[in-house]
């Protein structure tokens, strides 16, 4: 990502070739874009090929991450907020200060990408910098629905009743354990009850194998920095935003900035809306993360001791039928 692109007004638009896209009425596959492939360590979201849409998030070959817009109004409500984010613009209904201390929060914007009948938004790749990247989805909220929702939709968004007691939900991860990569998917992390949580998320950090106490700090930090800046925005507020969370798995590569090993942002954009009341924070979002916060605080405990998740064993038959989650061996 080129740091000149965060403050460019204009988009840039790229037209691909005719029939790159399989128009036969079922979606049964998908043609990728040119110079492009589905995104490598993706966490959560449509997956290429998997959804019933078959679009999913894409890596184009310098590295940006091409994400389609989806499912209108959701998708262009996303890009929308991510141009009056980066391009201020004067038809923003958000405060533009407030946009612009959001920016270092949020993966860049680079504009859009246009491929026969579908849209991509161009965003930073977050998880390029790294060699060994970790990787985690977290929901915050523990509402999950917009105003704009139905009652069925409500109701079964409203089901989880520990989401709605800690305010922030696992949506999955991947891990780098020295000579492989460890996935679990939202199914697997979501399955986890209250007390699981906690040992959950230090499982994420390391644990049991070493629970890595100086990147937990590290997150904590950023994660302080949002919290104040969220507390004192009142222009918008954030449903079923997610924030990703990407620190560096290999600890003993002395060739490697430890300074650069943490990065948290946030993801996610398609039910933002204005706060009607100006005096207000997002408390939705807030709740979740100070809760978020106080778990990784408790992994910093000395007293802390990790428990063993035997969801996380997949090994038999009825596991893989369940979930997904695999363990990569690396060459």
């Amino acid at each position: 990502m080129k740091s000149s692109a965060a403050t460019d007004n204009s988009s840039h638009h790229v037209k691909c070739d005719k029939n790159n896209i399989n128009d036969d009425g079922n979606n049964s596959f998908i043609e990728l874009p040119p110079n492009s492939r589905p995104l490598e360590h993706q966490i959560a979201g449509h997956f290429y090929d998997q959804s019933k849409t078959k679009y999913g998030l894409l890596q184009h070959s310098n590295g940006d991450v091409l994400k389609p817009l989806l499912n209108p109004p959701r998708g262009p409500c996303e890009e929308q907020f991510y141009i009056d984010v980066f391009c201020q613009t004067s038809k923003s209904k958000y405060n533009s200060e407030d946009l612009i201390n959001l920016r270092k929060f949020l993966p860049h914007y680079l504009g859009t990408y246009k491929c026969q009948k579908m849209s991509y938004i161009i965003l930073e790749n977050i998880i390029q910098p790294f060699k060994h990247p970790c990787i985690t989805d977290i929901k915050i909220g523990r509402i999950t629905y917009d105003k704009e929702a139905n009652e069925e939709k409500i109701h079964r968004m409203s089901k989880n009743s520990v989401v709605a007691e800690i305010g922030f939900q696992l949506s999955g991860w991947k891990i780098y354990r020295s000579k492989y990569y460890e996935y679990h998917d939202k199914r697997c992390v979501r399955s986890l009850n209250k007390t699981d949580i906690l040992h959950g998320i230090a499982y994420f950090y390391g644990a049991p194998i070493h629970l890595r106490l100086d990147v937990i700090e590290l997150v904590i930090n950023k994660l302080n920095e949002l919290q104040d800046y969220m507390k004192q925005q009142h222009t918008f507020v954030l449903i079923s935003s997610s924030l990703m969370v990407v620190y560096e798995g290999d600890d003993n590569d002395q060739e490697l900035n430890k300074s650069t090993f943490v990065d948290v942002r946030l993801i996610d954009f398609a039910h933002v809306f204005p706060q009607t009341n100006s005096n207000q924070s997002d408390e939705n979002f807030l709740f979740g993360l100070a809760n978020y916060i106080d778990y990784m605080k408790q992994l910093l405990d000395k007293n802390y001791v990790y428990v063993p998740i035997d969801k996380f064993e997949h090994d038999n038959k009825t596991d893989t039928k369940i979930y997904s989650c695999y363990k990569q061996l690396l060459t």
